[in-house]
């Protein structure tokens, strides 16, 4: 294979091989015939459309010989426009977590395995619960919330070459250890290649062209993320990321990163996590070193204002900054609520969703 990547010479001879017999074999009326027999314009636009943006792009992939491209980095290059044609927010957080590590390492001694990034689904979960109006999704340019408050995290797949998604559903109702649970549950189950869904997306992409698949990623987007359907065909679920999709960059020691969004995948809000380190601050007039945990949020403008960005950022700071005090105590009120309910309100999210964007390791 050659460095730079090139064109086949044996594929290309193949493909014009083909073509030529196709031509050769297929009766000279074939082409009146077909019209007359499908006089719908309908139908000829659809076959135009097939031949150029799936049947050619992905001939012309096959003849090319270059470095083999994984599923992330087609979709990632299928999926981005040039920059100037959405309304995002950027907002970038500062949280102190000397209680949070704390509380992180009590956990540990109970035999729960809690991470910060598990700490951080847990606060956006409580952050879309109050501050509703993010917790949704746009359909014909009309806001339709989600029923449920359903949380995605990114995990490495394959020794960090590929990304799975993680769906937590009912965050804001589950407690630390239930969130830590179905994540490792899922992962493991990812990584080790068991999940039929996400294996049967993988595979479907991994056949496709980057032409091809920058026209089917909106398309089925709309379909699961927008009106809700499961494809199971290509193994995709409904409403795949929920209201916010949770990643992280800390463990490569990156301060400060902003995922861009994912069109397709209709999500709100994206959150990702940075390095947690010590630094030097000043309290009560004094300088002390205290451990900092760098968040960053992108966020689709028209599901937010400047009014409800600070209940959500102060949300999230109660949530991160006092677990025991106040995740704790939400969960309490939660339980005691349940044991006078007799319906659990079903999750609009299967249980596991799939598609790509950034990079996360739990």
């Amino acid at each position: 294979m050659p460095a730079q990547g090139g064109f086949s010479l044996i594929r290309v001879s193949a493909v014009v091989a083909g073509v030529a017999a196709a031509c050769y074999y297929t009766p000279a009326n074939w082409i009146e015939e077909t019209a007359a027999r499908y006089p719908n314009l309908l139908f000829h636009v659809a076959a135009l459309f097939i031949a150029k943006d799936f049947i050619i792009p992905t001939l012309v992939a096959w003849c090319f010989t270059g470095p083999h491209m994984s599923t992330r980095r087609k979709t990632m290059v299928a999926t981005w426009e040039p920059a100037g044609k959405t309304g995002e927010i950027y907002a970038s957080f500062e949280f102190d977590m000397t209680n949070a590590k704390k509380y992180i390492e009590q956990k540990a001694k109970q035999g729960v395995h809690v991470t910060i990034t598990t700490l951080v689904v847990k606060a956006v979960g409580n952050a879309l619960k109050a501050v509703p109006s993010v917790n949704g999704r746009i359909v014909f340019g009309q806001y339709i919330p989600f029923d449920s408050v359903n949380v995605s995290c990114l995990v490495n797949i394959d020794n960090g070459k590929d990304l799975a998604l993680c769906s937590i559903p009912n965050v804001d109702s589950s407690s630390l250890d239930d969130i830590s649970a179905v994540i490792r549950r899922q992962a493991d189950k990812l990584r080790k290649g068991k999940d039929e869904d996400f294996e049967k997306s993988k595979s479907s992409l991994s056949k496709m062209s980057v032409s091809s698949v920058q026209k089917l990623l909106p398309f089925v987007g709309f379909l699961a993320s927008g009106l809700g359907l499961t494809i199971k065909a290509l193994g995709v679920k409904r409403f795949l990321f929920g209201g916010a999709c949770v990643t992280s960059v800390g463990m490569m020691g990156l301060d400060n990163v902003y995922v861009p969004f994912t069109p397709w995948a209709r999500i709100p809000i994206f959150v990702m996590v940075g390095v947690c380190k010590d630094r030097a601050v000043v309290e009560n007039g004094q300088v002390v070193i205290k451990p900092i945990l760098n968040i960053t949020c992108t966020i689709d403008h028209r599901f937010l204002d400047g009014a409800q960005g600070a209940e959500l950022a102060k949300e999230l700071r109660r949530s991160i900054e006092q677990p025991e005090t106040y995740l704790e105590a939400h969960n309490a009120v939660k339980a005691e609520a349940s044991c006078f309910s007799t319906e659990i309100a079903p999750s609009p999210m299967g249980e596991l969703s799939h598609v790509t964007a950034e990079t996360n390791a739990f």
